[in-house]
């Protein structure tokens, strides 16, 4: 069976544009050059499919094709595969982990391999997957190797226990 890509769960606001950089002031879809650098590298370096998880997912969603294009991720618009629900109810401390854990859930072929890419507090539950960016920075490379870092550690969990297990089932049938 086919193993399902990893996915990037992506926030923008803190992530890849900040407010310590100059090109936070020339408006929302302005990019932070490093940040978008940093993410190159993620994506060049992983086979990652793209989940938004900002805010804009409410009402920009359909623009996301364009600003990335805009700056200079255009070539990467077709592994963004879908979007985080909204849970509006949800306490707004944990908001964006619940909203993380319900696309999980509704997409359980995913739940091995993930990474969340955002400002924002996460639960507990979630921070093992975490990369926390510094809302004046944004994105850095260290934080592109540290979300690597976490990708490949996934990777060999989950081939050792596929190794395991058909270990098992061979001793089982022998």
């Amino acid at each position: 069976m086919p193993t399902s890509p990893p996915i990037l769960f992506l926030d923008f606001d803190g992530v890849l544009n900040c407010q310590g950089g100059s090109s936070h002031q020339g408006g929302r879809e302005e990019f932070t050059p490093a940040a978008v650098l940093a993410l190159r590298s993620i994506l060049d370096k992983s086979e990652c499919k793209i989940v938004i998880s900002s805010s804009w997912r409410e009402d920009l969603m359909a623009r996301i094709p364009a600003v990335f294009t805009k700056n200079g991720l255009g070539d990467y618009v077709p592994r963004i595969i879908g979007r985080t629900p909204q849970i509006p109810d949800a306490p707004q401390h944990t908001r964006r982990g619940d909203e993380i854990g319900k696309w999980l859930d509704d997409h359980p072929q995913f739940r091995e391999r993930f990474v969340i890419v955002d400002d924002d507090w996460i639960p507990l539950e979630l921070a093992p997957f975490h990369v926390r960016t510094n809302l004046e920075v944004g994105l850095t490379r260290a934080n592109a190797q540290k979300a690597l870092m976490i990708l490949a550690v996934l990777r060999a969990k989950k081939t050792r226990s596929g190794k395991r297990s058909r270990t098992s089932s061979a001793e089982n049938i022998g």
